[in-house]
């Protein structure tokens, strides 16, 4: 009969333990432009050791099973955007994180436009060859015909 007790209570024991809830790790991101969002891919790592946790596409919302008390680093990658890092502490509950994507910038500095004009220009009726090119090069007028 005693043994019956033990066991009743050791399940009851395991099975709260097995069916409580872990936290999760929520994320949403905004977009800094009226723009469509951009479809980004982000990487959850676990810290110190930066083990890779998990890896989902991401688009407005997505969450992630964790742990309690760890610490965890997101980073979140798109197309034409800039990398988001962000570095989140989990306690006993739920946490939500609320991220902004940018616009990748990117300045072109100085710019030379080189042209040159063509010595042989076709048109419908007629082939004309540009002398003045020629002229510079030459030394008599015999050479440039």
């Amino acid at each position: 009969m005693n043994i019956r007790y033990c066991f009743v209570a050791l399940t009851l024991l395991l099975g709260g333990t097995a069916f409580s809830q872990s936290p999760r790790l929520n994320v949403a991101i905004i977009n800094s432009s009226n723009d469509a969002p951009p479809i980004g891919t982000i990487v959850l790592y676990s810290l110190p050791d930066s083990l890779l946790i998990g890896t989902k596409t991401i688009k407005d919302k997505q969450f992630f099973e964790v742990n309690k008390r760890q610490s965890y680093y997101l980073k979140l990658t798109a197309s034409g955007m800039q990398a988001i890092q962000e570095s989140v502490t989990v306690q006993d509950s739920s946490v939500s994180v609320t991220l902004t994507w940018q616009p990748k910038t990117s300045d072109l500095g100085n710019v030379t436009v080189v042209a040159r004009k063509p010595l042989i220009k076709q048109e419908d009726d007629k082939t004309i060859v540009d002398a003045e090119v020629l002229a510079n090069s030459s030394s008599n007028a015999y050479e440039v015909l």
